[in-house]
């Protein structure tokens, strides 16, 4: 439909305006179920609504705008306004490509009026508009705006009434479209995916954008990516082993501690880039398939039910037995030697890859002497949770359980559930940090276990949950947080990440800054928790660090995202969505309508224009020092800057909230009023207007 775009590009919504409409228009008065939202506060803005009377609006125009959305618009509620600034959504910090659309149609009876189109002040439209019974369609296919950028109707001179607008559609110009993940590999996971329902949550492509890939592949660098890895550690996987053969370019095949039964599939045996296959503790039975029996990868079936050699190997024929049997006899004596040579070789070598790199990386010198709390055994740990008895959190790459020390301490026991590379850096970088650091807005280490491939971390019991949980409301407390408790954890948090950065040596970004790592004891005190992404510096301050890019969509820092440079001011980025999580209760990625916005545009787009209230979590229901709610306003705002250089410094930001804490302290001392507990309500987002920022524009 619309026909002026780049094939070779996609459009990304930002906004799709009803102006004059009181409702969302979607289908049937849109037949392809576009949302056209429509603005909730037209009259704080200085506008009104006006309608046609007729019903014979037609228009042939290629985008097919409804008629529903063409037949009112909003004008100055003033007859004698002289301008109307056009209400839209623009997101980008900095000028980037748009396609945008515009809708102008006369809807008053012998309405007479016209104006002149304005960008930033400059001509946009060439022409002076003068509505009429004719639906009049500007577009433009590539102009660069951003969230800074004005569009601005100006009343001629002589013109009867004020300029008016009926709809508008704007879109980013996204990226040139890439092809998608191998057809035959998108089949394969598919009817692999069918067999289990722990899988069947994931949709769409594999594997891009790269960032988005499933978190149980790996995939080439390809420009159609190929499936190289399936990493089903711990998956709870049952039944029979499904068919995947289609994944021809598998390297990586780990689905160990599983509960997979049956006999191992031939199909295993034939990719031809295998080199790892990890099939222990899970309950296969019967023999190795003669396929796997001479290849050269690494093969881990220990902790099954294996008869040993395959049925083809025991029914070899056995002509002449005597000298077949001295060969084999002789074979299995110089194979003995060879172990016992091995053995002897390497006994008093690290049993696991995870003891050598422990030894490395733990005991090196910048860190000083580790301050190990205590190391467990596997048996010890089984123990300690009652054979892994209460699940209490779940997340892609570990699973925590409740346990009880001999002593009668509560821990929460982390046990990682990756595969082996993976899960053994993370835990490294976690156990390497929670030896070294202490802090009390940081959750407190106890102990680890290393133990074959079992890796375990054990820290202090945190009752309440996560912050996200509480805000959400799916918490197992019904108490609603007030602002009060809300700025005591803002504040809590801020403090931590500020010894992080600050307080210790070499400095430590975490990388992987959210509610959900935000954990609260039973006094609901917030603790910053989960430290298996952070990076350490040099001695001096920490500026930059290259790094892969890491984190949780929706919290990572644009600049570090684009740049792949780590900063402090990374995670001062995820800290400003998280305080902008506090004050509307909304998570980072939010639906409006149907439509999907960031929490951040979300709240920014309203607080530019002054509106505070609409911003503040509804189940506060008002009860908030305005002063307070604009300090941490402000201090959100200024986190979230594109830009890291314009962030402030964590130690910054805790000075401006306790400021913060101490305004609404002081109201509630003032006025006596504690708020301490705040029914729930619920209330929809709303949309608004906001302010942002070529040749001329062609019409239609």
């Amino acid at each position: 439909m619309y026909t002026y775009m780049d094939v070779d590009r996609s459009l990304q919504f930002q906004g799709r305006y009803a102006y004059g409409s009181n409702r969302v228009v979607r289908y049937p008065d849109d037949t392809y179920d576009r949302g056209w939202i429509f603005i909730s506060d037209e009259t704080s803005l200085g506008l009104t609504t006006i309608t046609s009377s007729s019903n014979s609006i037609t228009t042939s125009l290629d985008d097919k705008p409804p008629v529903a959305v063409l037949r009112q618009a909003i004008t100055p509620s003033s007859s004698s306004a002289s301008k109307l600034v056009v209400p839209n959504l623009m997101t980008s910090a900095v000028p980037v490509p748009h396609y945008v659309v515009f809708y102008f149609l006369e809807v008053m009876d012998n309405g007479s009026r016209a104006f002149t189109f304005l960008l930033d002040d400059k001509t946009f439209y060439s022409q002076s508009i003068a509505p009429n019974r004719t639906v009049l369609e500007i577009y433009h296919p590539n102009i660069n705006l951003s969230a800074s950028s004005v569009f601005t109707l100006v009343r001629d001179d002589g013109s009867a009434l004020p300029p008016s607008i009926n709809a508008a559609e704007f879109y980013r110009i996204g990226d040139y479209i890439v092809g998608g993940t191998e057809s035959s590999d998108v089949k394969a996971l598919g009817e692999f995916q069918r067999s289990y329902v722990q899988l069947q949550a994931w949709s769409g492509d594999p594997c891009l954008p790269i960032d988005y890939a499933w978190d149980w592949i790996n995939c080439s660098s390809d420009p159609a990516p190929r499936v190289t890895a399936l990493k089903l550690s711990g998956y709870g996987l049952t039944g029979s082993l499904a068919d995947f053969s289609g994944l021809t370019a598998l390297q990586t095949i780990d689905l160990h501690n599983n509960s997979l039964s049956g006999n191992i599939p031939e199909f295993l045996g034939k990719f031809t880039f295998l080199t790892e296959l990890n099939l222990a503790d899970n309950q296969l039975n019967g023999s190795v398939p003669s396929s796997l029996i001479n290849l050269k990868i690494h093969l881990n079936i220990s902790g099954n039910n294996l008869s040993g050699n395959s049925s083809d190997t025991i029914n070899k024929k056995k002509s002449h037995a005597g000298t077949i049997a001295g060969a084999v006899l002789g074979s299995f004596l110089f194979l003995l030697l060879v172990i016992l040579v091995v053995f002897c070789i390497f006994k008093k070598q690290p049993n696991t890859a995870v003891e050598l790199i422990l030894d490395r990386e733990l005991k090196q010198p910048h860190f000083g002497e580790p301050k190990v709390k205590q190391s467990f055994t596997y048996a010890e740990i089984q123990e300690i949770t009652n054979n892994y008895e209460k699940l209490i959190g779940e997340g892609g790459s570990s699973n925590v359980y409740y346990g009880r020390l001999a002593n009668g301490t509560e821990v929460a026991v982390k046990e990682i559930k990756e595969s082996l590379s993976q899960g053994t850096k993370e835990f490294v970088a976690e156990v390497k940090l929670l030896m070294t650091v202490h802090h009390k807005c940081l959750v407190s280490f106890v102990g680890y276990c290393e133990e074959g491939r079992k890796l375990i971390l054990l820290y202090e019991y945190m009752s309440r949950g996560n912050l996200r949980q509480l805000l959400s409301g799916r918490a197992s407390t019904s108490v609603v947080l007030t602002w009060e408790a809300r700025l005591q954890m803002a504040l809590s948090v801020a403090t931590g990440l500020d010894y992080l950065h600050s307080g210790c040596h070499p400095a430590i970004i975490h990388r992987d800054v959210k509610t959900t790592n935000i954990l609260l004891d039973g006094k609901m005190k917030a603790k910053v928790a989960d430290f298996g992404l952070s990076k350490t510096g040099s001695k001096d301050e920490v500026t930059h660090l290259s790094t892969v890019v890491a984190g949780t969509p929706g919290y990572i820092d644009p600049e570090y995202y684009s740049t792949n440079m780590v900063t402090q001011k990374s995670d001062v980025y995820s800290f400003g969505v998280v305080l902008f999580e506090l004050m509307t209760g909304y998570p980072p990625f939010c639906s409006v309508s149907e439509e999907r916005f960031h929490v951040v545009q979300w709240a920014t787009t309203r607080l530019t224009r002054g509106d505070i209230h609409c911003v503040a979590d509804p189940k506060l229901r008002g009860q908030y020092n305005v002063n307070s709610m604009w300090t941490v306003a402000d201090i959100a705002i200024s986190c979230t800057s594109k830009a890291s250089h314009m962030r402030p410094r964590m130690s910054d930001v805790v000075n401006q909230l306790r400021e913060a804490l101490e305004a609404e302290t002081y109201q509630q001392t003032r006025t006596g009023t504690s708020f301490r507990e705040v029914q729930l309500s619920s209330s929809p987002y709303e949309f608004s207007s906001s302010r942002m920022t070529t040749s001329y524009p062609p019409a239609r």
